[in-house]
């Protein structure tokens, strides 16, 4: 495969799974929650809280070590927390706080 071929994989992979971040948790906030407009703002603006705390670490990490095996690394353990909330979902026990954190 062409390093494009590569490259054009991950950017759609990073673009599908934002998207889909996006839309599954505004639903989730909503349409499952059915929380009041101002948890929803709330809610939708805490999703930026951990890319601005963690972008400084974030570079100097990805400068100083392999970025195929840091991505994969990263994707794999990104996969945990999307399995815990669907196991908490499908107990029924999501709450705001729950969603937030």
């Amino acid at each position: 495969m062409s390093n494009f071929g590569w490259f054009s994989g991950g950017v759609a992979s990073w673009f599908t799974s934002w998207g889909m971040n996006a839309l599954i948790f505004s639903w989730l906030v909503v349409g499952v929650l059915e929380a009041e407009p101002r948890w929803v703002g709330l809610a939708q603006s805490s999703t930026m809280l951990p890319s601005l705390a963690l972008l400084l670490l974030g570079g100097a990490t990805a400068d100083r070590f392999d970025p195929r095996r840091l991505l994969i690394t990263l994707h794999a353990v990104g996969t945990i927390p999307v399995l815990l909330l669907a196991g908490v979902v499908s107990s029924g026990s999501l709450s705001l706080a729950l969603l937030l954190g």
